[in-house]
């Protein structure tokens, strides 16, 4: 509804800036299609955001000058040729590391370079996937600090792994800040270290599972309704449905209670949600 909308308000022409960008893409005066913007109209928008200069977009899309709108939509038309030719510069660059380096049999595509623009990274990597069909992470450094952006393929949660790497470094390598441990029975969950362990033998909990645990731990002997475990848990713009959420806990109590179906830690709030009932 809200794109329909806003296509029929581009129709009619109302918004200054947008009027003029599209005269200078060369669709001014075409009927607006989800093709148009997609593919000609938004990549311009987002180019200013990835060079640096997302204000210029802003001020396109506020402007109510047409002389100031045309000025506007020739900068994002320029940083849109800036993306393309820092994107292409890229993409060029990793696929020589990958080819003389004889990267194509490593299961994840790592590529690190000083200098690239951390702007088109995300870009980059999902054309070094789509074409090699592995996961990819592009790693853009300044100094000793880095910045990148990962892709993937259906059945790799780049989260969950690196989630994990993260959790084995910090048991590797120690602590930088006060561990968040919660015990409860013969459970330990050390939200810090992202780790679970009953009678001291580790779990193994999937990445929903840990922060639905964690969340958990950190409300503990708290009834926390179902809507709010979803939106803490899953983001506040998630799809997920209440049957999602009651089927990870169904999964939780099968690895952590000694009853599951009479939970004696995760337990049902009726008519609200889900508490962590632990001894203090």
């Amino acid at each position: 509804y809200i794109v329909r909308r806003g296509m029929m308000a581009l129709d009619e022409g109302k918004n200054k800036g947008l009027c003029a960008l599209c005269g200078k893409i060369g669709v001014a005066g075409k009927k607006a299609t989800a093709t148009t913007l997609g593919y000609s109209v938004a990549p311009h928008i987002n180019a200013a955001g990835r060079m640096g200069h997302a204000e210029c977009a802003l001020a396109l899309l506020l402007s109510e000058s047409f002389a100031k709108a045309d000025l506007l939509a020739g900068q994002l038309c320029a940083y849109n040729q800036q993306r393309k030719s820092e994107e292409q510069i890229i993409f060029e660059e990793a696929e020589e590391m990958i080819l003389s380096g004889d990267r194509r049999q490593d299961e994840i595509l790592v590529l690190y370079k000083d200098g690239w623009h951390p702007g088109v990274l995300g870009i980059v990597a999902a054309r070094i996937t789509e074409k090699y069909q592995k996961p990819s992470v592009l790693i853009s450094f300044e100094g000793d600090e880095g910045k990148g952006s990962c892709r993937s393929l259906p059945g790799m949660d780049l989260v969950e792994l690196l989630s994990r790497v993260n959790a084995l470094i910090r048991r590797t390598y120690g602590f930088s800040e006060q561990e968040k441990i919660v015990n409860f029975g013969n459970i330990t969950v050390n939200i810090t270290a992202r780790s679970v362990t009953r009678n001291k033998i580790p779990v193994s909990l999937s990445l929903r599972e840990f922060d639905l645990l964690a969340y958990l731990c950190e409300h503990k002997n708290t009834a926390v309704t179902k809507e709010k475990l979803i939106s803490d848990v899953w983001g506040a713009f998630s799809e997920v449905e209440p049957s999602t959420l009651t089927v990870h806990i169904r999964w939780l109590r099968e690895k952590l209670e000694e009853n599951p179906a009479q939970p004696q830690f995760i337990k049902t709030v009726y008519k609200v949600g889900y508490t962590l009932e632990v001894a203090e």
